[in-house]
């Protein structure tokens, strides 16, 4: 063995270095992969487009059976203030039922012809982004990582399956609870005046940022911990700034949501949460560097 290859196996960043050809075709094969995937799953999702926008819209029906209820309740009270009132106006009789004469509609409006079609391919391309996203998250990282160190590797690897579930319990966070609360408090401010008449298309758009967003923001606690286990920073910064964050928690909020107090706390509250978590993440993966350096010296 010659002195320069017995120098390139000594050397990890030597032994882990690719040519520019090798980094480009590394690069084709896994964009090639996360395409396919990505495709396969989109092609996969239309085939089922009617139930996948089923399960988008629950959430909006939820929303909307209790402003019905607010309303009937709210009509009756108006009823019993002032009896002259025609009561065939507010309510009408199904099979013995009394029941609202017009009720809020379950479906959004659809304003345009080929707004159903586009809003279907919408719904199909964020489920696949959902479904697949996670395989071409790691062909990227599996990128990234051919120009790392094995230690470096095993991090990643061992991460990515906490990234992947911190995502997915975002995306569920917002869609069980901050979707038809958030809706039902944003609809039903004002309902005595006026009536709450969705638009598709704004529905979509308000799902896909805030369930987007969430899945981003619970990815903080391995933020923090990866910052603290490379060195970067140490679990005393994050105690310090902690009044810090939770004030920038409600101005990203603020941003992120529509302008009200009740839809913003709820996404900075757990905000705040998974801060604490991070902290205690980090924390942990700080003593484990130092028992590191102790053992090695």
């Amino acid at each position: 063995m010659s002195a320069e290859e017995r120098e390139t196996k000594e050397d990890p960043i030597e032994s882990s270095r690719m040519s520019l050809g090798a980094h480009l075709d590394e690069l084709r094969k896994r964009l090639l992969r996360a395409t396919i995937a990505l495709f396969g799953t989109f092609i996969l999702c239309w085939t089922f487009h009617q139930s996948l926008m089923e399960v988008v819209l629950e959430p909006l029906e939820r929303t909307v059976t209790w402003l019905n209820e607010d309303l009937f309740e709210l009509y009756e009270r108006r009823l019993q203030e002032d009896p002259e009132l025609n009561r065939d106006s507010y309510f009408r009789e199904v099979n013995g039922e009394t029941v609202l004469a017009d009720p809020i509609p379950l479906q959004p409006r659809n304003d345009k012809a080929s707004s159903a079609f586009i809003n279907y391919l919408k719904v199909c391309l964020w489920f696949a982004l959902f479904i697949a996203g996670p395989y071409v998250l790691w062909e990227l990282w599996q990128f990234i990582a051919a120009g790392l160190y094995r230690e470096e590797k095993r991090v990643i690897h061992r991460i990515f399956p906490l990234s992947a579930m911190f995502f997915f319990t975002g995306v569920l966070f917002g869609y069980f609870m901050m979707l038809p609360y958030g809706c039902y408090f944003l609809f039903g401010y004002g309902l005595e005046q006026m009536r709450p008449d969705p638009k598709v298309e704004d529905y979509l758009a308000f799902v896909t940022t805030l369930t987007l967003a969430l899945g981003i923001i619970f990815q903080l606690p391995l933020l923090m911990m990866v910052l603290s286990r490379v060195g970067l920073v140490e679990p005393k910064t994050y105690t310090k700034h902690r009044g810090t964050f939770w004030i920038g928690s409600l101005v990203l909020a603020a941003i992120l949501t529509p302008p009200d107090p009740f839809t913003q706390l709820m996404m900075a509250i757990p905000m705040a949460f998974l801060y604490e978590i991070g902290h205690l993440f980090a924390r942990l993966a700080h003593r484990k560097v130092v028992a590191s350096e102790l053992d090695t010296t």
